[in-house]
């Protein structure tokens, strides 16, 4: 008697081979045309011991893309909506008045004697780099557009060029007594003609007391040994911006200047003749 063929087709392993390639074909084509929610669906609907190839292949590089991307989002997000602390203080010192290499030395007693971090993060940032006959000035002018600085040290013919330019902030009269004899004034910037394009009001203003005169001693520590201008001609004046966002602080460092190692008030020559308060200013 003949045998018939089974009309289902071959069984035993020959099938389920069969069987396994159609499903690897499906799944094939499912990973290259599905969307997202496609191979969810997909890899749900699967047996248990085919899920994690089928995630790893097609679901596992997109979703660690995927968190990446959310992690910088709220990264950036995180700093625009709370910026980290930018200086609680900064103080440009011009053409060398802390000395060659004191900028860092002073940075941080000062810091200590405000009771403030010395660095750019809410404390204290003393910045040397400010030089008039390089592009010291054209810094300063960038830098007081974003109100990045607070206070100005430098010998008295730069402060003096500084205050006639107007970017120095006059001493509250009730401060001046603070300061034994040590204000100095300086013509400020006079803009009353300021319809005249080609008036320059600089240093022609009223005298004010912009700064602030201090004697640093050449052995302090703060990196002046062997800078030019010790004595007399070596004082540094201290004054405030005019659009110090910190004020306050700034007034403290003024008031506290004083007690630091090697600083002293000087109530030198600032009080002398004209020539002399408007030596530098260009008149």
């Amino acid at each position: 008697m003949d045998r018939q063929e089974d009309p289902r087709g071959p069984a035993g392993p020959q099938a389920t081979n069969a069987a396994s390639g159609r499903t690897q074909a499906v799944l094939d084509l499912a990973g290259s045309s599905q969307p997202p929610q496609g191979r969810w669906r997909t890899l749900v609907s699967l047996p248990p011991d085919r899920r994690w190839p089928y995630f790893r292949q097609e679901l596992l590089a997109r979703l660690l893309v995927a968190v990446t991307a959310l992690a910088v989002i709220g990264f950036l997000l995180a700093h625009l909506i709370s910026p980290p602390p930018g200086p609680r203080l900064y103080l440009a010192a011009f053409d060398r008045a802390l000395g060659p290499e004191g900028g860092q030395t002073f940075q941080d007693e000062a810091a200590k004697s405000l009771g403030m971090p010395s660095g750019h993060r809410d404390g204290l940032v003393v910045d040397t780099g400010f030089i008039m006959a390089e592009d010291g000035l054209n810094k300063l002018q960038t830098m007081l557009n974003s109100q990045a600085v607070d206070l100005i040290v430098a010998p008295a013919d730069t402060f003096a060029l500084l205050a006639g330019f107007g970017y120095l902030s006059p001493l509250p009269a009730s401060r001046t007594a603070d300061f034994q004899g040590a204000v100095a004034s300086y013509p400020g910037f006079d803009d009353g003609d300021y319809q005249d394009m080609d008036y320059d009001g600089s240093g022609k203003g009223p005298l004010a007391p912009y700064g602030v005169a201090y004697h640093i001693d050449a052995a302090a520590g703060d990196g002046r040994q062997g800078a030019p201008g010790q004595g007399a001609e070596g004082r540094v004046l201290v004054g405030i911006v005019g659009n110090t966002r910190h004020r306050h602080t700034a007034e403290a460092f003024l008031a506290g200047a004083g007690h630091l190692p090697g600083w002293h008030l000087d109530g030198g020559t600032d009080k002398g003749t004209d020539k002399e308060r408007r030596r530098g200013v260009g008149q």
